[in-house]
């Protein structure tokens, strides 16, 4: 089995895709495993369709894809506070709030 670990997406999902591509393309129908790395949200255009994809992973093959929390999902969890979410727009919240 092959693992690939991916980390600091960003909300940029047409580079996930071109990656995760790139790792199929790669294990050439050897069993695989993701382990994404945190950071899927924030900063680029489509936080949503980033977690929307690994979710998506995950309901497939949810043995073989495990999604781990990033200091930018942690910045979200903290946004509870008037403190917490200027942090968190700070740091690319506005762009996952768009998307």
């Amino acid at each position: 089995m092959l693992t690939f670990a991916i980390g600091d997406i960003h909300g940029c999902q047409d580079k996930l895709i071109k990656l995760l591509d790139e790792c199929r393309r790669y294990a050439n129908g050897i069993p695989t495993k993701y382990i994404f790395l945190g950071d899927l949200i924030d900063r680029g255009p489509d936080s949503r369709a980033v977690v929307q994809t690994v979710m998506d992973l995950q309901a497939h093959d949810p043995e073989n894809v495990i999604a781990l929390t990033g200091n930018h999902e942690e910045l979200l969890r903290a946004s509870d506070t008037s403190h917490g979410l200027r942090q968190w727009l700070a740091n690319g919240g506005s762009e996952a709030l768009g998307s």
